[in-house]
């Protein structure tokens, strides 16, 4: 289980939010096993005229090195918010542990063709 941490603003996190976060987060670490924690941080629709009320859902993911920053609006609901984010969550955390494992590769490759 990855630890989160969940602030909120202008909304009010119903218990069907608080595990539908805690499914997400421990869903990215089928994605990469180093995922150490998560912050969500959570704005409610508010005011804003401009963008006719929806939600702002912001991740970090807590990994070795720096961390994974994501940032999810224009989605009408609570829920669609928050799973909008962590699927921009998964991408970038599958990005980066391939990202890995292709420099483990090189350095691999480059030892092998230096002991040759």
């Amino acid at each position: 289980m990855i630890p989160t941490k969940t602030s909120v603003r202008q909304v009010e996190l119903t218990e069907e939010v608080s595990d539908l976060i805690q499914t997400e987060a421990d869903h990215l670490a089928k994605f990469y096993s180093r995922v150490v924690d998560c912050e969500i941080h959570i704005e409610g629709p508010g005011n804003h005229h401009q963008k006719g009320g929806v939600f702002r859902v912001g991740l970090r993911i807590g990994i070795p090195g720096p961390d994974l920053h994501i940032t999810q609006e224009n989605e009408p609901t609570l829920e669609g918010a928050v799973r909008a984010a962590f699927a921009s969550a998964r991408r970038a955390v599958e990005g980066h542990s391939q990202k890995l494992r292709e420099h483990v590769r090189a350095d691999r490759h480059k030892r092998e063709i230096g002991a040759s």
